[in-house]
């Protein structure tokens, strides 16, 4: 399966958002001094990514299919199961995003993509390319 989803918008809040379990309540993360080094926190569950800027973004959601990266500022990868046919992101005080994507064991990779120069308020658009590739 090779597919690219359309992306989205995901106003951050609170410097993060949320990759979970589809149907699932968003679970709530603890960062220690160590996950905000590493720019996320995880558990069985769902993985909390640092958000760079607190403002509207892009979400872009690929599986199997390699994107671009050659304009990420930030790059993590880590091991991810699907459980219950697809995966849903949030920020903390954003509406929820929701992909169907088959139950599995994937390395999800998310790319932090800056779309503009980065101001003095720290509000610019970034993309956040989230690659799932089965194991």
């Amino acid at each position: 399966m090779k597919t690219k989803w359309k992306e989205q918008e995901l106003t951050m809040s609170y410097h993060q958002f949320t990759l979970f379990q589809k149907g699932q309540p968003k679970p709530h993360h603890d960062w220690s001094d160590e996950d905000i080094q590493k720019g996320y926190v995880a558990d069985d569950k769902a993985i909390s990514f640092e958000a760079v800027s607190n403002t509207k973004a892009i979400i872009e959601v690929w599986v199997n299919e390699a994107p671009d990266t050659s304009r990420a500022e930030k790059t993590t990868r880590l091991p991810f199961h699907v459980e219950s046919d697809g995966i849903e992101i949030k920020s903390v005080l954003s509406e929820t995003l929701s992909y169907d994507i088959p139950n599995g064991y994937y390395y999800v990779t998310c790319l932090t993509i800056p779309l503009q120069e980065k101001t003095n308020s720290g509000l610019y658009l970034v993309k956040y390319l989230l690659h799932f590739e089965s194991q």
